[in-house]
């Protein structure tokens, strides 16, 4: 598990909620450097409550953005799992939430029905 890679996933605006679940789960499988994530779709599907449909959805969308690469496979129990690294440079140089958040524009806190009244 790495802490450091972790919070960088959680501090980084990914694209969908399913991505950065999949991205967060695999964040606390990897060693510090990102390298090393060995967990099937089905794991992952079932430790983020998604369905496995989702969860190959965002892997494939993770591999398309860079954020994550194929390292290799083991064999297990279904036939063989991949192994991913995180590319944690790519992660990085993602926006920050935080940043992003303050840039929308503040809604307005007048009722919208009460035409001015």
């Amino acid at each position: 598990m790495s802490h450091k890679v972790v919070t960088l996933v959680c501090s980084r605006v990914v694209g969908s909620a399913a991505q950065k679940a999949v991205l967060t789960n695999m964040a606390d499988k990897a060693s510090d450097g990102g390298e090393g994530v060995f967990a099937s779709k089905a794991t992952i599907a079932a430790e983020t409550e998604m369905g496995l449909t989702t969860v190959k959805r965002a892997i494939n969308e993770l591999l398309e953005k860079g954020l994550i690469v194929e390292a290799g496979a083991k064999p297990c129990t279904n036939g063989h799992t991949i192994i991913y690294d995180m590319v944690v440079g790519a992660i990085a140089a993602l926006p920050e939430w935080k940043l992003s958040r303050r840039a929308e524009p503040r809604r307005s806190m007048v009722d919208p029905v009460q035409n001015g009244r």
